[in-house]
């Protein structure tokens, strides 16, 4: 049995490592952290200034069986560096556990903000609080939107019945 005090530090060791500073950092630390687990990556530029360029990382982890596992982080921007420490812990955790489900983790998903440690997107859009109330004009949106079909293979997987 290993002593508590040992799995204490062990575990204070591997969170310390995975919080950031910076949305940089966390994302390398994410690229990285997806590649030793195997990984499939998707790189999504959302947007770019003087400072650099805004990406939303998203890991595929193939899982052997049923299921479908999604983490986001970072819709608030400024809040993604505590979900970005989750995803990295959740990542180191897969590499020595088999995966029964497919796990997908999105990193980043207000980059901008999360760079800028503000809650809105670079279009200050908080990301969480902006929707469409009206249904009539939801629909008609639904209808014009030349992605409506792709959106919908996915309905089943995010909507399970």
């Amino acid at each position: 049995m290993v002593p508590a005090s040992v799995m204490a530090s062990s575990a204070d060791g591997l969170v310390n490592e995975c919080f950031s500073e910076t949305y940089m950092e966390a994302r390398a630390k994410f690229l990285e952290a997806s590649r030793t687990a195997s990984a499939e990556v998707h790189s999504l530029e959302i947007t770019k200034d003087a400072e650099g360029s805004y990406t939303t990382d998203i890991a595929i982890v193939r899982g052997s069986g049923s299921g479908l596992v999604v983490v986001s982080s970072g819709t608030h921007g400024v809040e993604g560096y505590a979900g970005s420490a989750v995803q990295l812990h959740v990542l180191d955790t897969l590499k020595r556990a088999p995966v029964k489900p497919t796990v997908v983790l999105i990193h980043a998903v207000n980059p901008f903000g999360m760079a800028h440690y503000r809650r809105w997107n670079e279009n200050n859009v908080d990301l969480n609080r902006n929707a469409l109330h009206d249904a009539d004009n939801f629909a008609q949106l639904i209808e014009k939107d030349k992605l409506r079909d792709t959106y919908y293979k996915f309905d089943g997987m995010f909507n399970p019945r």
